[in-house]
């Protein structure tokens, strides 16, 4: 009988591992794709209004894509901090801030600007101004119009790590109700709870990728009505990109992509000088080197 019950006690704690790991085999999960790529200058429609919708409504929700960020060459502005729109003189950061109005025009945050928007609730915010104690790294937060039947707006500011530039970077929102869950490639940087549940959408717009400040490139990215854990963001990282972090994405150009240095030898008799291959590492080849 001992034996019977710690099977079914072993039994038990297997299939919760299981559904703690992989939540997306229990739950019906709709996933769709743009690959891209995108030129992170021009603001691109990636994923349509319905989408925004799902990921507002629905409890859960993964956004996944990645970015490459060129050097940050935006020359930076003097801001008073302690003031509206502007960050705090303790922490150099931004606080929650309560809405005026149904556009929450008061909550300005100076120095930031959306990479990544998903309708006008949800922003991943860089700030593009280049920093010296920071070489080769964007500070970056997540803000959330969040609301509750009985109080107005409210944007609530998540802190984020910097994110890398220079070098390709996937990115992950994960949705668990109020829990956010942020991944740069395969590793979790922040999971904090937002004060109050996503507020729905009164705007038109989509999920938006890219600015006008920034330049860069983005490409590969995922909607699923599901939370991903952990193991399931690091399997994606594997699958949607190569040794180096790129992900596969098929780029033509139109520029030739190879050429020759002229012979210095006109009796022949000189080895060939080889082909130069682009630096960008996502083309696709189509020469004769490929």
């Amino acid at each position: 009988m001992n034996w019977v019950l710690l099977s079914i006690a072993i039994l038990t704690v297997i299939i919760i591992l299981i559904i703690y790991f992989y939540p997306t085999l229990f739950n019906k999960s709709t996933a769709i794709e743009f690959i891209g790529p995108v030129n992170l200058s021009t603001a691109t429609t990636i994923f349509n209004t319905e989408s925004v919708k799902s990921f507002e409504q629905n409890n859960y929700g993964t956004l996944q894509g990645f970015l490459s960020i060129v050097p940050l060459h935006r020359t930076p502005t003097a801001f008073t901090c302690g003031t509206t729109g502007n960050p705090s003189c303790d922490t150099g950061r931004f606080d929650n801030c309560t809405c005026v109005d149904t556009t929450c025009s008061n909550c300005t945050r100076n120095g930031y600007y959306p990479i990544i928007q998903i309708g006008d609730t949800l922003s991943l915010e860089i700030l593009p101004a280049p920093d010296a104690g920071r070489p080769g790294q964007a500070m970056a937060q997540l803000a959330i119009t969040t609301q509750t039947n009985l109080s107005p707006k409210t944007i609530e500011i998540l802190n984020l790590p910097p994110i890398p530039t220079q070098k390709w970077v996937m990115i992950s929102i994960v949705k668990e109700g109020r829990r956010f869950s942020i991944y740069y490639n395969n590793a979790l940087v922040l999971s904090q709870k937002t004060q109050y549940y996503v507020a729905s959408s009164v705007g038109k717009n989509g999920i938006i990728c890219g600015n006008p400040v920034f330049n860069g490139s983005a490409a590969n990215f995922t909607l699923t009505q599901t939370a991903m854990a952990g193991m399931e963001i690091a399997a994606a990282y594997t699958k949607y990109s190569d040794t180096r972090g790129v992900p596969y994405v098929s780029m033509k150009t139109d520029k030739k992509l190879d050429f020759t240095i002229p012979s210095l030898c006109p009796s022949g008799g000189c080895l060939q000088t080889p082909t130069i291959r682009p630096a960008q590492p996502y083309l696709e080849w189509d020469t004769s080197y490929a």
